[in-house]
């Protein structure tokens, strides 16, 4: 069963590193900042303005959930300083999230990873 479902993901691709050659552990889709190694998995690479334009644009569209909820929310959030650090911890963890999305499907190229 889970082998389907990975077959069925195939944007989902695999991160390695360049130096090593080693597949990079990541928890929650998140990509850590280092590799065993020791190399920094952190830089991307900006071949134009038209790819910044394109990752902005897609961070935007995959944080807009959220950007809607806190919208929402906003009435609470003025009462209830609690939720307001909940849901900050909650859009760290989202952004990083959306940021490991956008490496496996291929829309942001980092200087450090090869994406198979």
């Amino acid at each position: 069963m889970i082998e389907i479902f990975k077959k069925d993901w195939c944007f989902m691709r695999e991160l390695y590193c360049k130096k090593c050659g080693k597949k990079i552990n990541t928890k929650l889709w998140m990509v850590p900042n280092s590799c065993v190694c020791g190399v920094n998995l952190d830089e991307w690479q900006k071949d134009s303005g038209r790819t910044t334009f394109r990752y902005l644009l897609c961070i935007f569209l995959l944080m807009l959930p959220l950007f809607l909820l806190i919208y929402l929310l906003r009435i609470l959030l003025k009462n209830l300083i609690i939720l307001y650090a909940l849901i900050l911890l909650i859009s760290m963890i989202w952004l990083r999230q959306a940021d490991g999305i956008l490496i496996r499907i291929g829309i942001v190229k980092m200087k450090n990873i090869i994406v198979k």
